[in-house]
């Protein structure tokens, strides 16, 4: 998942310096518009139409099949063996469903925040890094 990340921002990158190339071209040599501006345009277009939703696709699926169902399925158990673990009296003071709503509920913020650190984090170090090579 961070290596799809990692390239989705990379590509997004790769598309922000071409557009850049693109305008430098243009305000350069604005005779050769036709030369250069034709296959950029069929590249951008290749790009966002084939390359950027196999991509976001790609990233999803190993989301959802491996992290997430794995990881939920895994903090339910592992929350159901410790609710055994208590005695029939702190059942009796505790309100209906509440405890039941929390072993059910867990799963999907814990997969929300790994998601934001693996996919969210590595997606903004890699698009600072990169646009910081650009600059440079």
């Amino acid at each position: 998942m961070t290596v799809t990340e990692i390239s989705i921002a990379a590509l997004e990158l790769g598309v922000i310096f071409g557009v850049g190339r693109f305008v430098d071209v243009i305000q350069t040599t604005p005779n050769l518009i036709v030369d250069y501006a034709v296959p950029g345009l069929i590249a951008l277009a290749v790009f966002y139409l084939l390359i950027r939703p196999v991509l976001f696709g790609l990233n999803i699926l190993l989301f959802n099949q491996t992290l997430d169902a794995n990881s939920s399925m895994l903090v339910r158990w592992r929350a159901y063996r410790q609710v055994l673990r208590h005695s029939v009296g702190s059942f009796e003071n505790d309100f209906a469903g509440r405890i039941s709503n929390r072993v059910m509920e867990t799963p999907s913020s814990i997969s929300q925040v790994v998601r934001q650190v693996f996919g969210g984090l590595s997606y903004a170090i890699a698009f600072v890094f990169g646009a910081l090579l650009i600059l440079l």
